[in-house]
C-alpha cells in the first residue's frame, strides 16, 4: 500500500513546503500510519547523514594518481599514419645516401673553374641621401684625402 503524499513528506522534512501546504501535510500526517513510517524514515536518514564524517581523507592528497607521472620521452608513444612514416623513412634514406656518396663534378666541367678578381668598389658616395651642407663638407674632406 502507497501514499501520494509521500513525496510532501520528504519536503515537508527538507522544509521546502509553503506554509499552507506544510499546514496540510502535517493534517495528513497525523492520520497516516504510512506517511508517519516515511517520514521516521527520512528523519533517521538525515541524521545518519549529518553523523557522516565529511571531512575529505588526506591520504589521496599525497600520493600521486597511477597514472599521472608521464613516461619518459623514448618510453612515449607515438602515432603517425602509415604514409607519414613511409615518407620520412624516404626521406631519411635519401638523406643517407647523399651524405655518404662523395659529390661528383659536372661532365661539362674539365678544368677548375677561375676564380674571378673582383674589384672593390668605388667609396659610396652618401652625398645624395644628405639635404644639407653636411655633403659639401664630406666631399672637399673626401677631396683632400684623396689629394694626399
Amino acid at each position: 500500500m502507497t501514499c501520494q503524499f509521500t513525496e510532501r513528506i520528504s519536503q515537508l522534512v527538507d522544509g521546502e513546503l509553503a506554509p499552507a501546504d506544510a499546514g496540510q501535510a502535517r493534517r495528513h500526517l497525523a492520520a497516516c500510519a504510512l506517511c508517519r513510517q516515511a517520514e521516521a524514515d527520512y528523519l533517521a536518514l538525515r541524521a545518519e547523514i549529518q553523523a557522516a564524517d565529511s571531512a575529505p581523507d588526506p591520504a589521496p592528497a599525497r600520493t600521486p594518481l597511477r597514472g599521472s607521472r608521464r613516461a619518459p620521452i623514448w618510453r612515449r608513444e607515438v602515432a603517425l599514419p602509415a604514409p607519414v612514416l613511409a615518407l620520412l623513412l624516404v626521406a631519411l634514406a635519401a638523406l643517407g645516401v647523399r651524405s655518404v656518396r662523395p659529390p661528383q663534378a659536372p661532365d661539362n666541367a674539365a678544368a677548375p673553374p677561375q676564380r674571378v678578381r673582383r674589384e672593390p668598389p668605388p667609396a659610396s658616395d652618401f652625398s645624395r641621401f644628405d639635404r644639407g651642407a653636411r655633403a659639401l663638407i664630406y666631399k672637399a674632406r673626401r677631396a683632400e684625402s684623396e689629394s694626399r
